[in-house]
């Protein structure tokens, strides 16, 4: 007898299209987050922390509608709820990319382009899951 707690082959596979699908759109949102990050403290010389604000908010613009049509095919829930929630998500993802930097950079004193690389790799995680279980899921 099966166990009804385990994936079966079918859910491992959708789970396994729907991450890359995520991770396509990401990557595009990361060379956009890191492309401005870089532009705005290395040519205008903002500071860090928040130039890592400016650039998320920019690189995630597109994020939700991408994701809630091609990754999660989510259209039939409540747009706004879901956007709403998307929003807490990537809000949390931010703080998550946010505090690496610090840790990394003030603590650790190590650079923060692999500091912040760090904190997105730890975002992509946590935001496909969350995205996957509470944004997208089913009504």
């Amino acid at each position: 007898m099966a166990d009804k707690c385990c994936y079966t082959n079918h859910t491992r596979g959708m789970i396994f299209k729907q991450f890359t699908r995520f991770c396509v759109i990401g990557v595009g949102n990361t060379v956009v987050d890191l492309g401005l990050y870089l532009w705005l403290t290395r040519e205008w010389h903002w500071h860090y922390a928040v130039a890592n604000v400016v650039a998320f908010v920019v690189a995630n613009a597109g994020s939700f509608w991408l994701n809630r049509h091609w990754t999660f095919a989510a259209t039939s829930g409540h747009g706004y709820r879901q956007y709403r929630r998307f929003l807490m998500v990537s809000i949390l993802a931010l703080l998550l990319v946010e505090a690496t930097l610090v840790i990394g950079v003030q603590w650790l004193g190590v650079s923060d382009v692999l500091s912040k690389g760090v904190g997105i790799g730890l975002s992509i995680v946590f935001s496909f899951f969350a995205h996957r279980r509470w944004s997208f899921r089913s009504a």
